[in-house]
């Protein structure tokens, strides 16, 4: 839709990662949204340190990912990287 628009590229790209950000906030929220559900009880530091865990976390595990398909794919070509 943007792109038949004429939007510029950089514009796609902060909606895109918006977007994802929306997503990834909307998932840590059903998680704890699902615990209070299950009777559980939080205070607003235990919420705000269980977004952190999380919302870091997932960013550690996309950079080991991203190492490690680094590392594999420069085992498969020769190629410098």
């Amino acid at each position: 839709l943007l792109k038949d628009l004429g939007a510029s590229k950089k514009l796609a790209t902060v909606i895109e990662g918006e977007s994802l950000f929306n997503d990834g906030t909307a998932i840590v929220m059903f998680m704890l949204f699902e615990d209070v559900a299950k009777g559980e009880h939080f205070t607003a530091p235990q919420v705000v340190v269980f977004f952190l865990q999380v919302a870091f976390g997932g960013m550690l595990i996309g950079l080991a990912a991203a190492l490690i398909t680094l590392f594999c794919i420069s085992r498969v070509y020769n190629d410098a990287l």
